[in-house]
C-alpha cells in the first residue's frame, strides 16, 4: 500500500539495550526522511518503558528527519 502511493518502507531490526538510539541510529545511517514507529496500548508500565523509547527516539534523531508515531 504505501509502494503504491510512492513512499518506500524499510522494516528495521536491531538488538541492544537502547531501542530508542538504537532506531535514531539506523535512521541516521540509512538517510531516512520519516520514522514511523507504532504504539499500543498496554500496561502503564510498558507505557512508561515506551515513552522512554519515544523520547530518546525523538532526542536522537537527525533534526531533518520526522517522527510519526501510529496508535
Amino acid at each position: 500500500e504505501m509502494e503504491a502511493k510512492g513512499i518506500t518502507a524499510v522494516p528495521v531490526w536491531r538488538l541492544g539495550d537502547n531501542p530508542g538510539k538504537l532506531i535514531a541510529d539506523a535512521a541516521r545511517e540509512l538517510g531516512v526522511s520519516t520514522v514511523l514507529i507504532g504504539a499500543t496500548k498496554r500496561s502503564a508500565l510498558t507505557n512508561l518503558l515506551r515513552g522512554d523509547v519515544f523520547r530518546t527516539l525523538a532526542r536522537n534523531l537527525p533534526h531533518d528527519c520526522h517522527l510519526v508515531i501510529s496508535g
